[in-house]
């Protein structure tokens, strides 16, 4: 089975959630590393984040016929709304 495939199926949703939560972990990670100074570590995984949103939002987009997938873009584009208005509010 190939990427575009298993995305186009069910278990395409689940695989969203799961890149998701790797996303946020990483950008969690992120910030910890930032903070203590440790600039080159938060770059990586500031790249590795943005790669891995990059790829599950390019890959909701192409399956907009599911209902889960559009149910997940959804909710995914209304928390980071939301975790961006907390982050410039600071």
């Amino acid at each position: 089975m190939n990427i575009d495939a298993m995305f186009a199926s069910p278990w395409g949703a689940l695989a969203i959630f799961c890149l998701r939560i790797v996303d946020v972990s990483c950008d969690t990670m992120r910030v910890i590393f930032a903070i203590r100074g440790k600039r080159g570590i938060a770059a990586m995984l500031g790249f590795i984040q943005a790669l891995v949103w990059i790829f599950a939002v390019a890959n909701a987009v192409k399956h907009l016929d599911s209902i889960l997938h559009v149910h997940r873009l959804r909710r995914r584009l209304r928390d980071g709304r939301r975790s961006s208005a907390c982050r410039s509010s600071r």
